[in-house]
């Protein structure tokens, strides 16, 4: 059977585009904070990275029970992750 001459085309147009990237690691914490911290997180975030550090952000959540890293806090203030589609 030669898999070359076969047009499957209609095959993956029906399993539609998948993202293959990983779910945001900051979505879930975020999602568990009340809404004053998740506000005052979320000014973080927008403030410049040498203002506030993506470490600094990191000790926070740790210091609310929350393990996420500063890779992590560096791509979602980015825009380089899931969280990134929701906001546009």
């Amino acid at each position: 059977m030669a898999a070359s001459t076969v047009d499957l085309s209609e095959f993956t147009e029906m399993i539609g585009a998948r993202d293959q990237r990983r779910p945001c690691k900051v979505a879930e914490p975020l999602a568990a904070l009340s809404e004053g911290d998740r506000v005052k997180v979320e000014a973080a975030f927008a403030t410049d990275i040498v203002v506030i550090p993506s470490g600094a952000i990191e000790k926070w959540f740790a210091a609310r029970g929350h393990s996420v890293s500063n890779q992590a806090i560096a791509q979602h203030r980015k825009g380089r992750c899931r969280c990134a589609d929701v906001r546009s």
